[in-house]
């Protein structure tokens, strides 16, 4: 009897044993949970901060994006707000100038003629400026209205190495000279006045005389017209200084008598400085001309040379 019972108390503290190593396990279990979840927490908090501080952060590049939307913002705010603002003003361009050039022609036959030339060339243009905006009440980004006059004559041609007379006709000094002129409507674009960088886009009509080429048998002296379109360019490279340049085109044109057709274009580019309401301007030049004679003849002239003149804008 006292065996069976030592036997059941030498079973009682391996029980307690075992029991105890399960509680121990499941506290250890309890401990390593809240560690697991702490860790997502952690995570969680560090990736939504540095998101919040990366969008709140300042820096150059950032500031100067903002401050490149903010200017175009201004930009077009000021383009389309208050257009009572751009009052009706009338704007007037006088210029004269004087023309120094190497004038040259080829026939097809072979003949071939050149010689210094002298002349000079006028021109005017009338800008209605601000008129469709005044009037209709919407800003028209810096379009307006314009019409332009423009004539050059040259003086008396005389050959290389000729001596005027009724010998050599080719050097003949009566009435040897051209007179060109034409009118054009015109659009200016990108700029507020006619003292600003700008483009401007020409169509009209021309008229020309040459009786240069007399000399060609079936030349004479009888004015042909036809269509031109041209563009005229200024650009400020500093506050008083800068460049401009010109193009035209002369379109075909056909005639009962003298040159039954003709075709040229003419371009420049000149440097200019101005002084208050004055611009001085200078720079080389080209035209150039296809002419046919009645008799079939084609003749090709070429002017070369250099235009210097005043400009007055009112």
């Amino acid at each position: 009897m006292n065996l069976v019972i030592r036997h059941k108390a030498d079973r009682r503290p391996g029980s307690t044993a075992v029991l105890c190593r399960r509680l121990l396990l499941v506290l250890v279990l309890a401990l390593l949970a809240p560690d697991a979840r702490g860790d997502t927490q952690v995570t969680t908090y560090v990736i939504k901060t540095q998101e919040e501080r990366q969008q709140t952060r300042w820096s150059m590049t950032e500031w100067l994006r903002i401050k490149e939307r903010m200017k175009m913002m201004d930009v077009w705010l000021a383009m389309f707000s208050d257009p009572k603002k751009d009052k009706f003003q009338p704007e007037l361009m006088l210029s004269a100038g004087a023309t120094r050039s190497q004038y040259n022609y080829k026939v097809s036959t072979g003949q071939s003629v050149s010689g210094p030339l002298s002349g000079g060339a006028i021109k005017a243009q009338l800008w209605l400026t601000n008129l469709i905006s005044s009037t209709i009440g919407i800003r028209m980004l810096n379009v307006d209205l314009g019409a332009e006059g423009y004539h050059r004559q040259s003086a008396t041609f005389t050959a290389d190495g000729s001596t005027p007379g009724p010998s050599n006709p080719a050097a003949t000094s009566s009435a040897r000279r051209f007179d060109l002129e034409d009118y054009s409507a015109a659009l200016r674009v990108f700029g507020r006045n006619i003292q600003d960088s700008s483009l401007v886009l020409k169509y009209g009509r021309y008229s020309l005389r040459n009786s240069i080429t007399d000399d060609i048998a079936g030349a004479g002296t009888s004015g042909v017209s036809g269509t031109m379109l041209g563009a005229e360019l200024q650009l400020y490279v500093l506050h008083a200084l800068g460049v401009e340049g010109n193009v035209v085109q002369y379109g075909k044109a056909s005639s009962g008598g003298g040159f039954h057709k003709v075709s040229g274009s003419y371009y420049d580019y000149q440097a200019f400085i101005e002084i208050s309401l004055l611009r001085l301007v200078g720079g080389p030049y080209v035209e150039q001309w296809d002419l046919t004679t009645g008799l079939g003849d084609t003749v090709k002239t070429t002017e070369k040379g250099f235009i210097a003149g005043l400009k007055l804008q009112l």
